[in-house]
């Protein structure tokens, strides 16, 4: 597959991640995320035959989010422990994503008076996707002309969802 295998980082390793981790070390925090990744990608990787044409990578993507946005939450001290509550994240997330498909492909059949099915078009216009990126690429340039501590305060708000209360004590 081109990616390290979760399997080979030994259990040990998993579980001095964490601990750093937990200390607050953002090396080890990466480090952690990038195992996680390779782990929850193999899981839903198996998966995939029975995805329903569900995007993986948006999955493993979410998982990881989901579990590290809850990293505190994770009480456990095995690796067996910390695999199987990220297990269960990646599996909850999948069957959040197989459920939002399942109703989305519902929505967009709509049955006339006459009793035919039409398919809606739900699809933005070519026009929307281009304008969308256009100005998403105009965020991203103004963001990266701010400086470093504000850009800071913009990644821990937005995409880190922290509280204003605890970004400010980090400033």
């Amino acid at each position: 597959m081109g990616e390290p295998n979760s399997d080979a980082v030994p259990d040990a390793d998993w579980m001095d991640l964490l601990t750093k981790a937990r200390s607050g070390d953002k090396p080890a925090l990466d480090k952690l995320l990038t195992v996680a990744r390779d782990f929850v990608t193999n899981l839903v990787k198996l998966e995939r035959g029975r995805t329903g044409g569900v995007d993986y990578s948006g999955v493993v993507q979410d998982a990881l989010l989901r579990a590290f946005k809850s990293l505190d939450g994770f009480r456990g001290n095995t690796v067996g422990e910390l695999k199987a509550w990220v297990r269960k994240t990646a599996n909850r997330v999948l069957i959040d994503t197989r459920k939002k498909a399942s109703r989305d492909a519902h929505a967009m059949i709509q049955v006339s008076e006459s009793g035919q099915e039409q398919v809606l078009d739900r699809c933005p216009s070519p026009s929307s996707v281009v304008s969308t990126n256009q100005e998403a690429q105009r965020v991203r340039d103004a963001v990266a002309q701010l400086p470093d501590d504000w850009r800071r305060v913009i990644q821990l708000r937005f995409f880190e969802e922290k509280p204003w209360s605890e970004i400010a004590q980090d400033f």
